[in-house]
């Protein structure tokens, strides 16, 4: 899968507006998120499994996941609610991970 962004017109703006999603997000956190651009995760939570697909609703909430990221201990989704507008992301434990795609490089 080639990378975009939901609503994004174009490869150029699609880089802008997850750029601008990490910078928002690094003030909500601490650590660094890395450069690695994922499409997809699936992961448990107390017991029971859950995925993440950008530009499908994502877990917990019911909105679309604009963008997953990586710092070094846990993965962070965000949704327009939690981490691209507003609030925090939703994080996920590297732990708790099953899989992980990332987009064509």
């Amino acid at each position: 899968m080639k990378f975009f962004v939901p609503g994004a017109e174009n490869n150029q703006k699609a880089v802008e507006v997850y750029d601008g999603i990490k910078k928002f997000v690094k003030k909500t956190i601490s650590g660094d998120i890395t450069d690695r651009k994922i499409y997809h995760v699936s992961f448990t939570h107390d017991g029971k499994p859950y995925e993440a697909r950008i530009g499908e609703e994502g877990p917990y909430a019911s909105e679309p996941v604009i963008a997953i990221l990586e710092t070094s201990g846990i993965f962070l989704i965000c949704t327009p609610n939690r981490g691209v507008l507003h609030g925090e992301p939703i994080l996920v434990g590297k732990n708790d991970m099953i899989h992980v795609t990332d987009f064509e490089s």
